[in-house]
């Protein structure tokens, strides 16, 4: 299946010295940590607090809950190279990117990083150079976690393209063994004098 058509070719190996299973391993583990955290800590503020959580936490909740099977599924087709559970996680990986585009948006290029100042910068005339610095750093920050997180789809989805390849391969040379082991089973008829057929005898 191509996701990216014409578009990319997958890689071969992690930040360039690592295997795609090894760099899906190092990405699923600590997500499956981080989402295992996110429902443990939304359980404990629903028990504490009386209000409940928010819509926004009631959604990365559940996001959350929604990913911790996926994960583990992926998990799964990792260590058994199956390929339909890995893409699962790859489906899922993507909508968590587009949700968190969002937020990661809306944090370091929407809002005001001078607001965050404290006001002793902007008494001694700094505040101009400050923010400066902190909308720089903010821009900074998005873009780096925005490539980050594309990369890192990127890689998912090689070990994906990679593993669908090689299974087709393998599917191939079975079919090509099966179709040379049934040729040498069956013997050839060859036409005799009287005008039938025989087996053939190669001397």
């Amino acid at each position: 299946m191509d996701c990216f058509p014409k578009l990319l070719d997958p890689t071969e190996s992690f930040l360039c010295c690592l295997s795609l299973t090894v760099g899906v391993k190092l990405l699923m583990w600590p997500h499956l940590v981080l989402v295992l955290y996110t429902v443990a800590t939304a359980i404990e503020n629903l028990i504490g607090e009386d209000n409940g959580p928010g819509a926004s936490q009631l959604f990365e909740t559940l996001w959350s809950l929604i990913g911790v099977p996926v994960l583990f599924a992926g998990l799964w087709g990792v260590y058994h190279r199956a390929e339909p559970h890995v893409r699962l996680y790859w489906y899922y990986l993507v909508a968590s990117f587009i949700i968190d585009l969002f937020y990661i948006v809306n944090l370091f290029i929407l809002q005001d990083a001078c607001v965050h100042l404290k006001l002793e910068e902007a008494a001694h005339g700094g505040q101009a150079f400050a923010c400066g610095v902190a909308r720089s750093i903010s821009t900074t920050a998005a873009v780096v976690s925005i490539i980050v997180a594309l990369y890192l789809i990127y890689i998912v989805w090689s070990w994906c393209e990679d593993v669908d390849s090689s299974q087709g391969s393998d599917a191939i040379a079975s079919l090509l063994d099966l179709a040379d082991g049934i040729a040498l089973k069956k013997p050839w008829r060859c036409p005799d004098r009287l005008g039938g057929t025989g087996n053939c005898q190669i001397h």
